[in-house]
């Protein structure tokens, strides 16, 4: 590869949106940790695709491949203007590693497990956190104030943190009840409409004879 076409290759407009799909290779991870040190500084959008085998947690390159992936997160995070990542994780079941993650804007996570860790609640700056899997909580978890968008896609609907279950409505009206407000309501607003006032009719004139 020629110098020029190297250069080319990594202007600043190139590289704001980066994807990355790693396997049990240490290799590739490696070189993509080591590419994000020289020029994660560009980059705005980050997405990591776990093709591991799903055995390989009982797999001794399990740690080996879990730690080259925290240090490439490492990296994008370091220069602090990584708003956008999605990540699809089996072997990093923990959350902590994103408690440098301070620009992130849009978080995206898959994990089964995934243990939601309270580092989550320190990103500030987070608009939009999507987490999907096996979730599972840890004690006291709080979302970040700052989100104006959350979906959680669980495969265990019966555990939820306790904030969303102490605040999420109840939509579980029965439908009679639906229908008697608005019932209500209809009337209500007729009862204010202003009335219309009829004119008067003339009286009608009867000529007399002559």
């Amino acid at each position: 590869m020629s110098k020029r076409f190297a250069a080319a290759a990594c202007i600043p407009e190139l590289l704001r949106q980066v994807s990355f799909e790693y396997g049990e290779n240490l290799a590739p991870l490696q070189s993509l940790a080591a590419w994000l040190a020289r020029h994660g500084q560009h980059v705005r959008t980050l997405a990591l695709w776990d093709a591991t085998a799903d055995d390989l947690a009982a797999n001794a390159v399990n740690a080996s491949v879990a730690s080259a992936v925290t240090t490439c997160l490492t990296a994008a995070f370091a220069p602090g203007r990584l708003e956008v990542l999605e990540a699809d994780m089996k072997l990093l079941a923990h959350t902590d590693w994103l408690a440098p993650a301070r620009s992130l804007r849009d978080l995206t996570l898959t994990g089964r497990p995934l243990h939601v860790s309270p580092a989550i609640a320190g990103l500030t700056a987070l608009q939009s956190l999507e987490l999907r899997g096996r979730l599972q909580y840890a004690a006291g978890f709080q979302f970040p104030t700052s989100l104006t968008r959350l979906s959680l896609a669980q495969d265990d609907l019966h555990e939820m943190p306790p904030q969303v279950s102490a605040e999420r409505p109840c939509f579980c009206r029965p439908p009679t009840t639906i229908l008697l407000i608005f019932l209500v309501s209809l009337l209500f607003l007729l009862a204010t409409l202003p009335r219309a006032s009829c004119p008067a009719l003339p009286h009608p004139t009867v000529a007399s004879p002559s």
